[in-house]
């Protein structure tokens, strides 16, 4: 569990710079900032790790949505009467997750494909010279298969058809709606899910390059439409956590619901302590 006390000590950091950044000194506040963008890359890897993972990927989908949409109500509903920076933005950053599932989802269903099978030949008669009366014969690349998750049983038409629309609407929605760091996240998340099925043999340095160009780009587009380097470039100085950490064991059922709850819960608590 250490990545995800670490993503999540991160986060709130993140947010008492972004939620008091009116009450704090301005270099604290950025530093704040700062520290707090070390969590993303964290959590973009706790999610397609748990992507992967989870047996049942329609209840790991609701868990998120639930839990984006109860952060969500929280800001609704104390956003207006706490008095924030009026540059803050009042959507929930957490819903790029659910998004990000759409996504990853639709390419599972796009690329699906089965594993490589062995076809069993039994001889009808085995004579005197016949040392086996079986052979096995490989069936499919011989090569090792990607890592896959539950998909439906359907026809290649349905997972095609199926597969294009989740991505496209999340992708259009992703692009209509303000999402704080949506346009730096789901690269990272589509990066993190590509290396870890394939499972290259470099697969480290090639995430981190690709992570790298990302960075690059991000950073680019940002100074070019503010006129300022966003904070995000700080996520390179966390990202080989992501890997070195160890992934420790699954997490009991409480402890799993502790995690998704703590988001919502420390946002109302930050908020309702500028109430005070």
């Amino acid at each position: 569990h250490v990545k995800k006390y670490l993503a999540c000590a991160l986060m709130v950091c993140d947010h008492i710079g972004l939620y008091y950044s009116d009450r704090l000194p301005t270099e604290i506040a950025l530093t704040l900032r700062v520290i707090g963008s070390m969590s993303l890359p964290l959590f973009a890897y706790i999610f397609v790790s748990g992507f992967f993972r989870t047996s049942s990927p329609s209840r790991y989908f609701l868990r998120l949505a639930l839990t984006a949409s109860v952060a969500q109500g929280i800001l609704y509903i104390i956003f207006p009467i706490a008095n924030l920076p009026s540059d803050i933005p009042s959507g929930c950053a957490l819903y790029i997750l659910p998004l990000s599932f759409f996504v990853l989802y639709g390419c599972e269903l796009l690329f699906a494909i089965p594993p490589d099978m062995i076809a069993s030949l039994r001889l009808l008669e085995a004579g005197a010279d016949t040392h086996s009366h079986r052979y096995d014969v490989r069936i499919g690349s011989g090569k090792r298969p990607l890592r896959r998750i539950v998909t439906p049983e359907m026809t290649p038409t349905l997972h095609f058809i199926l597969g294009g629309i989740m991505i496209v609407s999340a992708l259009l929605i992703i692009w209509i709606v303000p999402i704080e760091y949506a346009l730096f996240g789901l690269p990272i998340i589509v990066t993190f899910y590509l290396t870890e099925k394939m499972n290259p043999k470099n697969k480290v340095a090639i995430a981190f390059l690709c992570f790298l160009i990302i960075d690059i780009m991000y950073s680019t587009y940002a100074f070019c439409s503010t006129g300022h380097y966003p904070q995000l470039a700080a996520c390179l100085a966390v990202f080989f956590l992501c890997y070195v950490l160890p992934e420790g064991k699954k997490p009991s059922r409480i402890g799993k619901y502790a995690f998704y709850l703590f988001y919502p819960l420390h946002i109302l608590l930050l908020l309702l302590i500028r109430l005070i």
